[in-house]
């Protein structure tokens, strides 16, 4: 029965994440972008794309609630969940990373570890280390090679270090690099697109993010 009422809110949460995202730069002063041959390519069927947000966020928070036996937990991995795909979806629809959205998430996940920390003297060290690591790697990988990241991905990559902690956030970044690297090699093999065609990492990143959610 909590699975059904989750499921049901889900899917109240997918149909709000796909106006967030259409609204969300406008609304905070983003100029638009143009889009990529990808982006374009994804959102060739705009409706589909909005009902498999609503359908997977349906199913995401069933599965959550299922398997989490304590309901704050369960509470916190699904707005976890619903915001990673907001910032997903984003990207894909408007080339962007809105920081209206990351850097609140960093900060208030950030202010949570230090509070238990001092609350239950859990260690803070893998909160830390994982957002300074994840920082660094996409950074270094921005500066070492122009144009395969943007700013956007460092800070999320940031995030994502931050909740996760060290070392279970190599798990998602694993995900999201393979599922990124096997999309672009599904598209070159099919001539759906060119050599040299930049895919957003973001949305893979957060996929990664979501999937070690459900999988944890």
């Amino acid at each position: 029965m909590v699975s059904v009422a989750a499921a049901l809110i889900g899917l109240l949460i997918g149909a709000v994440i796909n106006w967030a995202a259409a609204s969300l730069p406008r609304y905070a002063g983003y100029p638009d972008h143009p889009l990529s041959s990808f982006r374009l390519y994804i959102l060739r069927a705009p409706r589909r794309l909005e009902a498999l947000v609503e359908v997977g966020t349906a199913l995401a928070f069933a599965l959550i609630w299922a398997q989490t036996p304590q309901p704050l937990t369960a509470a916190g991995l699904s707005a976890a969940f619903a915001l990673l795909l907001l910032i997903a979806v984003t990207d894909l629809q408007h080339q962007l990373i809105p920081n209206i959205v990351v850097y609140p998430l960093l900060i208030a996940v950030i202010l949570l570890a230090v509070g238990n920390s001092l609350i239950t003297q859990a260690d803070l060290r893998p909160t830390l280390v994982g957002g300074v690591l994840s920082f660094g790697i996409f950074a270094l990988t921005r500066r070492l090679k122009p144009g395969s990241l943007g700013g956007g991905d460092v800070k999320l990559a940031a995030l994502i270090g931050c909740v996760f902690g060290f070392p279970h956030v190599l798990w998602p970044l694993l995900l999201g690099a393979g599922s990124g690297a096997l999309v672009a090699v599904w598209l070159l093999l099919t001539r759906r697109a060119a050599r040299g065609l930049r895919i957003p990492y973001a949305p893979f990143l957060c996929f990664g993010a979501m999937i070690a959610l459900l999988y944890n």
